[in-house]
This record gives C-alpha cells, structure tokens and sequence, in this order.
C-alpha cells in the first residue's frame, strides 16, 4: 500500500512538473484553484428549497421535461402517456406576452467629477444597436424568455467572437489554355463547372464581433449561491464540454496544450484526488472530449483557464485584461427572484406539485374511462376466452353468460365530482402562473367587464416579472458598452494621409427611426490642435447637404483611447415599451401630434415627429423626399443674409 502510494505521488509531482515546472507556488495555486471550482460545484448540488428539494441538475431536467411537455409513462403497462400540459402552455403564454415588450435603453455618460458628458452616451447606444445587429440579436430573445420561464433564470454571456477565415481562390483550366481564376462573371454554376476547378488557399480575413450566448444554467457554477446580485459573486465558473478538435482549434498554439491529462486516471493524479468535477458520469471520454473551466474571480482580480484539471494561464493572470471594468461577463435574467439566492423560481418549480398531480388524475381518469369502454373479463370455465367473441357480428359456439363476468360491473365511467376535480387543480395551477383570458385560451368570466378586470388584475401581477426582465436586459446593455469600450475602440490598421501616419478604428453606420448614423472614433479628437470648431461646422455642412437630397444623416467623432481608458462612467436607463397594434399605435400618435402642435404651435420639432412617425409607422427611411427639407434650405440662406460681415454663425455637431 505505502509503495503504491507512493507511484502515485511521485507521478502526481512529475506530471505537475511538467506542466507548471518548478514553481511549487503556481501547482498550489492550479491545485487549490480546482478544488475551490469543485466545492463550488458540491455545494450548487444540495438538494434545495429553491429547487423543491433536490439538486440543481435534477430541477434543471425536470423543468426541461416539463417545458416541452414530455410525460413519460412509469409504468409501461399501467400507465398512460396522456397529460394537460398546463406547464408547458404557460411557458408559452409568458413567453408570448413578454415577447410583445421592448426593452429601450437611454444612456448617460459622466465624467470623473460626475459632469454630464452631452451626446456621448449616444455613442454607445448607437454601438449596442450597431453590434446587436451584427450579431442578429433579436433571434436569442425567444430563448432568453423560453430559458427564464422554463428554469428561472437565463444567464446570457457576453462574448467575443474571433474567427479566422481563408478565401479559397478557385482556377479553370481548359486543355490547351491557361489556368483562368473564377469570378462571378465567369461562374458557372453547374456540377460540370465545379468538377473541372483546382483551389488554392488566398489571404486570411478575420471577422470580430460581440454575441450574446444563452448559457445552460449547469454550465454556471457560482461561488455563493446566496448572494442574489450577479456582480456581487465572489467567483464565477462557467463550465462547457468542448471536443478535441474544437479545443485544439482554440486552445492548440498555448504553451501547456501538450501537459493536458487525456486519461481519467492522471487527471485524478493531477488535481490530488477524484474530484466530483471529474466523475464518470460527468467526464466519459477524456481522450476525446475535453471539460473546459473558465474561471473568472472578481474578488481576487483573477482570471484562468483549466482544461481537463490542468491550468492554462499564469496564476497572475488578472480579470481586468479581459474585462477592464472588473465586471463578470454574465447577466442574470431571473423570473421571480427569491431573497437570499441567486436562482429564481421559475413555471415548473412553482407548480410541480399540483401539475405532476393533474397529470396523474388525468392518467387515473383515462385508466378508468378504457375500464368502462372495454373492461376486464373474468374466466370461470374451461374456455379461454379471447375479446374478439365481442366484436359485431362475431359468433362464438359453447360460451354461456355464466362462463364469464366483467370484473367492475358497476364502473359508470367518469363522474361529474371526477371532471370537477381535475378542474380544480387546473384552476390552482392558473392562480400560479397566468389566467385563460391573459394567456389567449378564451374567456374566463361571464361579462366582458369581469374579463377586462381579470386581465387587468393579471397584468399588475405580471409586474414582477417585469421587474426581473429590466433588470436581466440593464445588464445586457451594460456589459455590451463595456465590450464596446474594450473591444471596439482598438486600433485595426495604420494608413498615411498627406504623408501623416493616421491610425483607423472600428466605424460603423446603424441606422435608427429613419436616420442614418456615422460614429467615426478618431484619437486626435480633443487634442491641442484639433480644430473642433472647424469640424463641427463641416460635419453640420455635410449633415445638410444629405438631408436635402433626401437621406436623413447624423455624425458622431469621438475619441476612442478616451473611451478606452474608462474616463467616463455610464448610465444605462431600461424603458420597457409594451408593442400595440400599429393601427392603434398611428391612432394615439396622430392624436398626439394634434394636441402638440395645437398647444406649442410653431416650437414643434417636426423633425422629431417625422421620426417618430417612421418609427411607429415601419415606414421606410426615403419615405421623405427632398421637398420637405426646401424650407430649411431657405431659412439657411435667409439666416446667412442676416449675419454681419465677417462673423460667423456656430451649428452645434457631435464631437467628443
């Protein structure tokens, strides 16, 4: 025993050698970094009030059953693969109301001293509305509310995406010809065509973009539970199963790929001990797929990486190089939060018990309405009896009444009191969650007054709901103008202007309620030379000249190492806007603009309201023509006639 003991500890100091080398401080810190990630994930494990009274991964399963209605019998023969699916319908029905809601954002920028910084935080507006389409955001909010309704919480990270890509050059030749390169002109696309190509690699382009990733909620391993604010945990862990080709793509050109342990038994030997992070159950082919930790511990400003147990990056690494804000990546989007616990409840844990009972009741019922359709027979001669002698038209020779008998004679079938009862239950589980009349299934009340009082009613219920869902989407806006700060304002290329060495930016146009934005980062914005004045008068001048050939533009200059730096602070405001009929909506605004222009008159922006209108109307942008912009090209000129000699009038333009 003491011989094999100590193999294994000579091993575990060979393999940890190799991988870590003779820094007896970095193995203790790889070693107490994955047994820390291990009790956190034991301790996320016990069965929980939250979780009704099991672990976090059974609640986790259990919900995703319910939520998309699977019921599986227990009993093959007993049982009955029937259930109302209440559950699932209600998922449903809050994804559904939610879904008709937007999340606007309004952003406010402060300076060190808290001095509001005017039209910067436009910039990051327009960025997360640049990026979000990028990245066709508006296709995850589905899953954001079917993951908050079905397990309580959708934790959205956010990320950034590098993908690396070769153009493939394609060439024909043709016997007796040169080799020609293949263009659009000169495709063809047919089989033929494609049969006769040769390839060859061409230059590398790499695409970078912000996403946001629906995580499973297993994948999170929090340090404490029971702190219900995001950013208030000491550490997050965010787990994910990666093959060995993925991970080699991503992880092959570090120094230590080649130290990770790929058999069960040296990464036991690695980490000290088995670990629950590493059991059968969760790590099945080592040699072929990896389990990936990313670590990220605020409290310590630490940031790493284990794969298979084994520590990537120096122990030193800190969180601030890849988040400069010291924020975690992740935003919590909770259904009903809990005080004292990070997890929400969500359909299915709220209701388990009385749905799992409906759905037995209605097993029970649909069992007793087949034993009154078709009951069972009890033998009492010497013939073995088959149900055929039952059918219609069927004759059976030597079998009297007397040699048989039902075994339930006095089976009536479902009762009224039954019908009644699982009516109830269905009726508890609604006061749960969310009404017929709200959720769209028909009426619930005798009057239409008593219908619009329930729906009303429900729908200041709804209100807490809501409240989580602000908070879910502020974090989502936060953490998007973080990445925007770190990620969008770095240097792409150096190009010569004028025989000067200009550095070049990430710009990017977005094009909201009818206007076009350029945001153009420019890192001479704000030095001792730099001629504001001169640069706002131009950009007004271009603004112009668009709006009167019909193409409504804005410009935004702003300095991206300033933004970089973290100079400013930010204020993200959530405004949710419950989306009505369009018909409605042009009903109430042409209402509106009456009464402002009845009561303001002439000081009514109409600008304002042209953009408003396209905005609520989903017209398109050109739906205004140069002609409406003749009156301002007059007041410009007579504006310019009024003006003394020698003087200048000054147009206010965006630039920070």
């Amino acid at each position: 025993m003491e011989d094999e003991k100590k193999e294994i500890d000579e091993k575990h100091k060979e393999l940890l050698t190799k991988a870590y080398g003779n820094d007896e401080e970095e193995w203790k810190y790889a070693q107490d970094k994955i047994q820390q990630i291990n009790t956190d994930l034991e301790l996320r494990e016990q069965a929980s009030l939250v979780f009704n009274g099991v672990a976090y991964s059974t609640a986790y399963e259990y919900n995703q059953v319910k939520g998309i209605n699977y019921s599986p019998p227990r009993n093959i023969e007993d049982d009955r693969e029937v259930s109302l699916g209440i559950v699932h319908e209600k998922i449903v029905a809050f994804a559904a109301i939610f879904l008709k809601y937007v999340f606007k954002y309004r952003i406010r920028c402060y300076d060190s001293k808290g001095k509001l910084v005017r039209g910067l935080g436009k910039i990051y507006e327009l960025g997360i509305e640049f990026s979000r389409k990028r990245e066709q955001f508006l296709h995850i909010i589905g899953l954001v509310f079917w993951e908050v309704f079905t397990q309580g919480n959708a934790f959205v990270l956010e990320d950034w995406e590098v993908m690396n890509r070769k153009k493939i050059k394609a060439y024909l030749k043709k016997e007796g010809e040169e080799k020609k390169i293949v263009n659009p002109d000169t495709m063809d696309y047919t089989y033929e065509f494609l049969d006769e190509l040769t390839y060859e690699d061409g230059d590398e382009v790499q695409l970078r973009r912000a996403i946001s990733r629906v995580l499973d909620g297993r994948q999170v391993i929090f340090g404490n539970p029971e702190i219900e604010n995001i950013q208030e945990q000491p550490r997050i862990t965010i787990e994910e199963e990666m093959s060995k080709g993925d991970a080699h793509a991503m992880f092959g050109t570090l120094k230590r790929w080649d130290h990770i342990p790929k058999e069960a038994t040296n990464i036991e030997i690695m980490t000290g001990e088995k670990l629950t992070l590493f059991d059968v159950k969760r790590l099945k082919k080592p040699e072929e797929t990896f389990i990936i930790h990313r670590v990220l511990d605020k409290e310590h400003n630490r940031f790493n990486i284990f794969i298979n147990g084994l520590m990537i990056f120096s122990r030193k690494t800190p969180l601030t190089l890849f988040y400069p804000r010291n924020n975690y990546p992740i935003s919590n989007v909770p259904a009903e939060r809990l005080r004292g616990s990070i997890y929400a409840r969500s359909v299915p844990a709220k209701t388990k018990f009385n749905a799992d009972f409906v759905d037995w009741a209605l097993k029970m019922l649909a069992n007793k309405f087949e034993q009154g359709i078709d009951p069972a027979i009890l033998s009492k001669g010497k013939y073995t009896l088959s149900r055929n002698m039952f059918r219609g038209g069927q004759v059976t020779h030597g079998v009297s009444s007397q040699d048989f008998e039902r075994a339930d004679p006095e089976n009536k079938g479902i009762t009224q009191p039954e019908f009644s009862f699982v009516g109830l239950l269905k009726e508890i589980i609604e006061a749960q969650t969310i009404n017929r009349i709200t959720a769209g299934e028909g009426t619930g009340a005798d009057t239409l007054g008593q219908e619009q009082l329930l729906e009303s009613n429900q729908r200041d219920k709804l209100g807490y709901l809501l409240d989580g869902l602000m908070l879910g989407f502020l974090q989502m806006a936060e953490r998007r103008c973080e990445t925007i700060e770190s990620k969008y304002t770095i240097k792409q290329k150096e190009t010569i202007v004028d025989g000067k060495k200009i550095n070049v930016y990430q710009n990017f146009s977005v094009s909201v309620s009818g206007t076009e934005n350029d945001v153009e980062f420019n890192d001479e914005v704000g030095g001792e030379n730099y001629d504001v004045e001169g640069t706002r008068n131009e950009l007004f001048k271009k603004s112009f000249e668009d709006k009167k050939a019909g193409f409504s533009t804005e410009y935004y200059l702003a300095n991206p190492n300033h933004i970089r730096e973290g100079r400013y602070f930010f204020d993200v405001e959530i405004i949710p806007e419950r989306i009505k009929d369009t018909n409605i909506q042009l009903a109430i605004m042409w209402e509106d603009f009456a009464n402002r222009l009845k009561i303001f008159g002439t000081v009514v922006n109409i600008d304002a309201m042209k953009k408003e209108y396209l905005e609520t109307s989903g017209k398109p942008d050109d739906t205004f023509t140069t002609q409406l912009y003749q009156k301002l090209d007059q007041e410009q000129v007579i504006n310019s006639q009024r003006v003394p000699a020698g003087s200048e009038r000054k147009k206010e333009v965006n630039v920070r």
